[in-house]
């Protein structure tokens, strides 16, 4: 009985927290810029790491790890939250602005075409 009422415990917990999903999901499919849409899939990404981050920090802290793990943990941390910040960096630096190579080329080699026609 017991085994049977933690099963179904589980099952349910499950159950809402794939609803629960499938509800954020349903909501993000309805926004019709790609930008925007794009740019808050990104951001639920990051939230996604920064909880796993400190579930692996809490998991050390509880199962008393080896430092050599802890040290690892922290390596791929830091590597993780670099990409991040890159990432946010390259989002809010659009391709085609000028501060960006592409765009400085892009502005460029287009700028022979507007002297003096403006």
């Amino acid at each position: 009985m017991k085994e049977e009422r933690k099963e179904k415990e589980l099952r349910q917990k499950w159950s809402l927290a794939l609803s629960m999903i499938e509800n954020i999901i349903n909501r993000h499919e309805k926004i019709i810029d790609p930008v925007t849409r794009h740019l808050l899939f990104t951001d639920k990404l990051c939230l996604i790491i920064d909880i796993c981050m400190g579930a692996m920090a809490s998991a050390i802290i509880i199962h008393n790890l080896s430092d050599d793990i802890i040290k690892r943990t922290e390596i791929i941390g830091h590597k993780v939250e670099k990409q991040i910040q890159e990432l946010m960096e390259w989002i809010q630096n659009r391709i085609y602005s000028p501060d960006y190579p592409f765009g400085q080329n892009m502005m460029q080699s287009t700028a022979k075409h507007f002297k003096g026609n403006v």
